[in-house]
């Protein structure tokens, strides 16, 4: 009998031991907050020009972005050059060099531009992006008697470097960018074209 009661009272004494252990270590441990971050989606139309010729020499086209925190996009353009305008020109063939101050639909572009490369979410409405491209380009001039004259230039199988930056606010998606050019921008030491863009993200 006086077995059975002690089993019960030693159990108990045992239960309130250790939690008065348990009890006495309160120390607090702070655990470092992980960012989370939204995955988004966006299709932006883009025109590209070079700073003098806005409304003369330019390209239209579509990009499409996926980023989480990390993420890449994809870019088509074409070619929309040759708009009316006056330009002033030179250019130069085997035979003979060239100085043109044109009026309206003095040349004629066409051409398309690949791009694509990879985005960094910095904040869910703020993301540089860095990308490599190809131009397939030609410029055709239209001459006094009426002839085209194809532009000689290693412009017309060039490779390019973009950097530039998309932004969100809620639905309405963003971007701005500089394209430097092999051949126009490092080789010839012009400006970089500037690339703009306005779109849906989801």
């Amino acid at each position: 009998m006086k077995k059975s009661l002690l089993l019960p009272l030693l159990l108990l004494f045992s239960l309130q031991s250790f939690s008065q252990i348990v009890g006495a270590d309160t120390r607090q441990v702070k655990v470092k907050e992980q960012k989370v971050y939204t995955s988004g989606q966006a299709v932006l139309l883009n025109y590209e020009f070079f700073p003098s010729a806005a409304t003369r020499d330019a390209s239209i086209g579509l990009t499409y972005y996926n980023v989480k925190r990390w993420g890449y996009y994809g870019n088509i353009m074409v070619s929309i050059g040759g708009l009316p305008g006056q330009t002033e020109y030179s250019f130069y063939n085997k035979n003979h060099s060239y100085y043109y101050i044109t009026g309206d639909d003095g040349y004629k572009t066409a051409g398309y531009l690949l791009r694509a490369g990879g985005i960094y979410k910095v904040k869910d409405s703020f993301m540089p992006y860095l990308g490599l491209g190809y131009r397939r380009w030609d410029r055709n001039w239209i001459l006094g008697n009426g002839e085209l004259a194809t532009e000689d230039g290693a412009y017309q199988d060039d490779y390019c470097v973009e950097l530039g930056c998309m932004m969100q606010i809620s639905s309405l998606a963003f971007s701005l960018g500089i394209v430097c050019y092999r051949f126009d921008t490092f080789k010839e030491g012009v400006y970089p074209n500037i690339k703009l863009g306005i779109g849906y993200a989801f």
